[in-house]
C-alpha cells in the first residue's frame, strides 16, 4: 500500500476556492500493484493540468454546467493528466505507454474504462528525452 498525495474536492463555493476548506491535499492509500479497474487502466501520474475550466467543475450535484464532469465533494479533482500505464485491463494500452487522460489528481490512479475510452496514447519520447 502506497500513501498517493490526493488534490481533494472537499466543498463547493459559488466563489473563489480556499486551499484548506474547499480544496485540499490528502495522502490516500493506493496498492500500485492491485489489477486495474475491469476496461481500465493504472497509471503513475507525472504531471497533472490546473487550468480555468475546472471552475465549471466545482458545482453543486445536478447543476447545469460545462462540457467537463463535475467533481464530487469528498473524492478526488479529477484532471487531466500526463501519465505511464503501469497494468492495463483495456487492450489499446499496455505497460509503459505515455498517455493522457482524465485520472484522480494523485501520484498513482486507477482509470476506469469510461474514462480509458477517453484516453489518448503518445508515440514514445525520443532517446534521451525525459519527462521528469
Amino acid at each position: 500500500m502506497y500513501n498517493n498525495k490526493t488534490l481533494m474536492y472537499k466543498q463547493y463555493t459559488p466563489y473563489c476556492p480556499v486551499p484548506g476548506k474547499h480544496l485540499t491535499v490528502e495522502s490516500r492509500p493506493f496498492d500500485p500493484d492491485a489489477p486495474p479497474p475491469p476496461g481500465g487502466i493504472t497509471v503513475k501520474n507525472m504531471l497533472l493540468s490546473f487550468d480555468p475550466y475546472q471552475r465549471g467543475q466545482m458545482r453543486r450535484p445536478g447543476d447545469a454546467g460545462t462540457y467537463s464532469l463535475p467533481w464530487v465533494e469528498g473524492q478526488p479533482a479529477v484532471v487531466t493528466t500526463l501519465s505511464t500505464v503501469l497494468k492495463s485491463d483495456n487492450p489499446g494500452f499496455s505497460p509503459g505507454d505515455l498517455v493522457s487522460a482524465m485520472a484522480d489528481a494523485g501520484e498513482y490512479a486507477a482509470v476506469p474504462a469510461e474514462l480509458a475510452a477517453q484516453t489518448r496514447v503518445y508515440p514514445p519520447l525520443p532517446p534521451g528525452i525525459t519527462i521528469a
